[in-house]
């Protein structure tokens, strides 16, 4: 609940007070809170656990035992940020090489 309210309260002030100046910008860290939300509410969906071997982990979902597919998309859906944090440090080398 912390992460939707936290989000959606990011959103809504990025819309109603950020300046002018901000540009694109605005619009990039609407889609880091956006896609924040639909992380959090996939795992309070799939609840996964997490099990250490020594150097190895595995990760399981709780609610979905037998479905596998469900685990998939939850680890591929934690790829996405590190691409979306790729595209923010380029935003910002460009804006500030200009």
């Amino acid at each position: 609940a912390i992460g939707l309210i936290s989000n959606a309260l990011l959103i809504f002030l990025s819309l109603r007070f950020s300046k002018q100046n901000l540009g694109s910008y605005k619009y990039l860290i609407m889609i880091f809170a956006c896609y924040d939300m639909y992380l959090t509410v996939l795992h309070a969906t799939i609840t996964p656990r997490v099990f250490n071997f020594g150097t190895v982990f595995t990760l399981h979902s709780e609610n979905f035992p037998d479905n596998t597919w469900m685990t998939m998309i939850y680890v591929a859906a934690f790829t996405v940020p590190f691409a979306l944090t790729n595209i923010n440090f380029l935003h910002r080398y460009w804006a500030v090489k200009k």
